[in-house]
């Protein structure tokens, strides 16, 4: 899955290919709000297929799905993690994350904390039964045993986000590949009306939050 640079990288080289804006000179970091508020916007217009507006009834949250993030099964013991593509949003019993091994869509993992799995530790007759289950420690889940990767594969992935912004630039952007060319023909379009306006440090501002 590309990644929030990637589609900054489009973006600018979509201007430095276009007369108007080939002496447009932007930074990446320019190109990432413009991005967020493109994709929230279509996102609350439930124009992609994996983001659920409106999630748990509040308008200004999403639930957010990767296809396909990588499980790590670490050396010496230790058990397989998964590092979490955006900040998730802290609903009571971490309610704002879904696992789903890829391998077998039926497994069911549970999502816990740390303080409940040293209790599961204690008392192995605990609520988990054997089953396969991850805890948050930031946005790296830690899962209750080894070798995760090989038995159940890599993980789909559900976030309750406050917006697109939660998304590090360097983390996948899950926006369809069929709506792809939507989101940065969106974005090239709204800085070659800006270059056409000519700059306005105040408006652009503003422009930036609509």
């Amino acid at each position: 899955m590309r990644t929030k640079e990637s589609f900054a990288e489009e973006v600018l080289r979509s201007l430095s290919a276009d007369v108007l804006t080939r002496d447009f000179k932007i930074s990446p970091r320019e190109v990432y709000p413009r991005l967020d508020a493109v994709v929230n916007d279509l996102a609350s217009k439930s124009f992609f297929r994996n983001w659920q507006a409106g999630y748990r009834g509040l308008s200004e949250m999403f639930w957010t799905t990767w296809e396909n993030i990588e499980v790590i099964d670490n050396d010496d013991e230790q058990p397989s993690t998964l590092t979490l593509p955006a900040t998730y949003i802290d609903i009571g019993r971490n309610e704002g994350i879904e696992l789903i091994p890829l391998a077998n869509p039926d497994i069911i993992v549970i999502i816990t904390t740390i303080k409940e799995m040293r209790q599961f530790r204690n008392t192995p007759a605990g609520d988990l039964q054997g089953g396969l289950a991850a805890y948050p420690i930031g946005n790296k889940m830690v899962f209750n045993r080894t070798n995760v990767q090989s038995k159940y594969g890599n993980m789909m992935t559900r976030l309750a986000v406050r917006d697109s912004a939660a998304i590090p630039a360097n983390q996948p952007y899950p926006i369809p590949a069929d709506q792809e060319n939507t989101v940065t023909s969106a974005v090239v379009a709204w800085f070659r009306e800006r270059m056409r306006q000519g700059i306005d440090p105040i408006r652009d501002d503003n422009l930036q939050m609509q």
